[in-house]
């Protein structure tokens, strides 16, 4: 039972990240798109969403005091929570230090992250009809049963009776 609960609550975490992230990445591609330089747009996008997310991601992404952006992409690709970003985000570093255009890779990596949400909670859904049923079955079924059949048991006991 705790292996579940473990279980489930770093697909829950992981779930939760992968969103941030989305959310983090969407905001980075508008200022982009809007005319911002990379370096302000992380900054203003940091100040702006990194209060509501989660300590693990805040930790990552946030630019430390006299830091540079390219050290960011350097830890983040050793202590990101989720394991699967780790080398695209290294390829968006990469992308940075060559100066290379970062609007369609960031738009990328979104979709890439959108499609693998849209997947999980494909997979989430399927086995919830699964999950209802046995509460179905275990909450409701012997209650009703008991509504059924007690007329019936005190009719057969009272004929016995007599």
């Amino acid at each position: 039972m705790f292996l579940f609960k473990a279980r489930s609550r770093s697909l829950r975490e992981q779930r939760r990240y992968r969103h941030e992230m989305i959310l983090f990445f969407h905001s980075l591609s508008l200022y982009l798109v809007a005319g911002y330089d990379f370096n302000s747009s992380w900054e203003l996008v940091s100040e702006s969403l990194l209060r509501g997310m989660s300590r693990p991601l805040r930790d990552c992404l946030k630019i430390s005091q006299g830091g540079v952006l390219s050290d960011v992409f350097r830890s983040v690709q050793v202590s990101f929570p989720i394991q699967g970003i780790r080398p695209w985000l290294g390829v968006l570093g990469q992308f940075y230090e060559n100066g290379t255009e970062l609007v369609s890779a960031i738009r990328q990596l979104t979709e890439l992250l959108e499609a693998e949400q849209a997947m999980d909670m494909e997979n989430h859904q399927r086995c919830l009809p699964t999950r209802l049923n046995l509460i179905l079955i275990v909450f409701f079924l012997p209650p009703a049963l008991m509504l059924l059949m007690t007329p019936l048991v005190l009719g057969v006991w009272e004929t016995l009776l007599d």
